[in-house]
């Protein structure tokens, strides 16, 4: 009997004799995996215990994502994300990433501003002359 291949894995981080290890995820006769039970030592064992992890590849790289420690969603995480990867569902745009901090130019900038909203007269000609906090002085 020949088993069908799918482009994705479900697997289980757990702890295994003192170790905490990936454990394959049990499968069913289609060969769809079965999230309550994984394989250790060759023997399906209850799935309680620990995370579940989808390992697929991307752009040519392997990737692993944790989708949780409930069986039911894991799943439904491999449902979708076989069909993500066979093309019978649009995948979810990905968030862009946030670049974080300011440059000089703009924590300077964000900080005259501050000043001037939140300070006197008196109080601002004293700010100007002395550098910001975030800034080193010379």
């Amino acid at each position: 009997m020949e088993t069908k291949r799918h482009p994705v894995n479900l697997k289980q981080y757990r702890k295994v004799s003192g170790k905490w290890q990936f454990v394959p995820v049990a499968r069913d006769a289609k060969g769809a995996p079965d999230p309550r039970l994984v394989v250790i030592d060759g023997e399906p064992t209850s799935s309680k215990g620990g995370t579940f992890y989808l390992e697929f590849k991307h752009h040519g790289k392997r990737r692993q994502e944790s989708i949780g420690t409930v069986p039911r969603e894991a799943l439904e995480a491999w449902r979708t994300k076989c069909a993500v990867l066979s093309g019978l569902i649009e995948p979810e745009e990905e968030p862009e990433e946030v670049v974080s901090g300011l440059t000089i130019e703009q924590a300077i900038e964000k900080y005259l501003i501050e000043v001037q909203a939140t300070k006197g007269v008196k109080s601002r000609a004293r700010a100007w002359r002395r550098p910001p906090a975030c800034l080193p002085s010379n």
